[in-house]
């Protein structure tokens, strides 16, 4: 059967021995729905109002970056938006070579880092 002719039949009146395009399956996890876009796009405003009110020098990126890595284990955009600031103010380092670390404990501990300022 030709691809014109089996996009214009109807999915129920193909022919039963007709090859049929097998599901999709995998989806790109990069790729969000249109719910969790409005809710990055209100976290986002929100965290980004909040890091230029104290003059933190990170970039957009940064912040869509922390926020898409937050998204795993916080899904409303006033806490979302919280804890990227968090995330962002409390491990800088995480934030300039653009590989992020894992949200919860994220970064070297608090020993590592007294040790690097001595």
């Amino acid at each position: 059967m030709m691809l014109a002719h089996r996009v214009s039949v109807p999915w129920d009146e193909a022919p039963r021995n007709a090859p049929r395009d097998p599901p999709i399956t995998t989806f790109d996890r990069n790729v969000f729905d249109p719910a969790t876009i409005t809710l990055l796009d209100e976290a986002f405003q929100r965290a980004w109002e909040d890091l230029q009110r104290v003059q933190h020098p990170v970039t957009r990126e940064a912040l869509a970056r922390c926020l898409t890595d937050l998204l795993k284990i916080e899904r409303e955009p006033a806490r979302l938006a919280t804890k990227a600031v968090i995330q962002i103010i409390v491990h800088p380092a995480n934030q300039n070579d653009g590989s992020q670390k894992s949200p919860a404990g994220a970064g070297a501990s608090g020993s590592d880092r007294m040790g690097a300022s001595r």
